[in-house]
């Protein structure tokens, strides 16, 4: 039962995080931009992480040293993958930008042999030459509609979010729970994107209801749920199983598409999709991967 409960936790997150790519192409519809729709993303995620963390009566307390590298990490690297994710939604659909972005575990593979020596095994090659067939048939197949500057942001993204992955992993913050370290982050990333839509001289507040009622579900439901239910499912089945679950994201993310959006797949690059979702498996079997934010 509690085995059948940590799987209902990762369901829902999966949810969550699916239904990111709907919300936003949404807000962008009504002329919000990339910028603006993070920041407020953000804002509303750590404002329920906070209360998470203020009734569950967890310590905020951290060293400076840590201060300074949760905001090397979210103001660099979670920043700029924000914006690559994000934008990546303004030049292609959903469900491309989710089943190019699902790779980022084969990328964080191939950083570690190239710059932390760790062996590559007959599977791990398998998975990288698997990993590039798959990206060719999702994107470069007869009939597929697919904007290439979008692909090409979204890989970026899926590389800044593995070297993310990476930095999670630093001794300095292994004493500190993952929530707490997601909150600080988000927190991080929201204030480092504001100042850069104050330079930009961006609109930050929402014009209309609809974008009110979006960017909250974006935040709330898309973001800060989807984190804790992940985190409570990870917490019960343990990370790799957890993980592997996770990994039908980049489907709920591309079926909410199809219902919602319109957003359609040829067979051939279901074919593609497919084969990307037994990739990420097979390497995420390999070695359970860090949460997703």
């Amino acid at each position: 039962m509690k085995s059948f409960r940590g799987e209902i936790y990762v369901i829902l997150s999966t949810l969550g995080f699916g239904s990111m790519g709907v919300l936003a192409k949404g807000i962008y519809e009504t002329g919000y931009s990339v910028l603006s729709t993070l920041t407020f993303r953000f804002y509303f995620a750590s404002l329920v992480l906070f209360l998470y963390l203020l009734f569950s009566k967890q310590s905020f307390k951290i060293t400076k040293k840590q201060a300074l590298l949760l905001f090397a990490i979210g103001g660099g690297f979670y920043s700029a993958f924000s914006i690559c994710y994000f934008g990546g939604l303004k030049f292609t659909d959903a469900s491309i930008v989710a089943f190019v972005f699902a790779l980022y575990p084969v990328i964080v593979t191939l950083l570690n042999f190239l710059f932390f020596h760790e062996p590559l095994t007959g599977k791990k090659i398998l998975c990288l030459i698997l990993s590039v067939l798959a990206l060719f048939v999702l994107t470069r197949s007869p009939g597929a509609n697919v904007n290439l500057i979008g692909v090409s942001i979204s890989l970026l993204g899926g590389f800044l979010y593995a070297i993310y992955t990476m930095l999670l992993d630093h001794k300095d913050l292994k004493s500190l729970s993952s929530v707490v370290s997601t909150f600080y982050i988000i927190l991080f990333t929201g204030l480092v994107l504001t100042c850069i839509c104050l330079v930009r001289k961006e609109a930050l507040l929402p014009i209309s209801s609809y974008q009110g009622r979006s960017l909250m579900l974006l935040g709330i439901v898309s973001t800060a749920l989807a984190i804790l239910t992940y985190n409570s499912g990870v917490r019960i089945l343990g990370s790799t199983k957890a993980s592997l679950i996770a990994n039908f994201e980049a489907l709920v993310s591309t079926l909410l598409a199809m219902a919602f959006l319109g957003e359609k797949l040829t067979w051939i690059q279901w074919v593609g999709a497919i084969l990307m979702i037994f990739v990420v498996f097979l390497v995420t079997s390999l070695k359970g991967k860090e949460s997703p934010l």
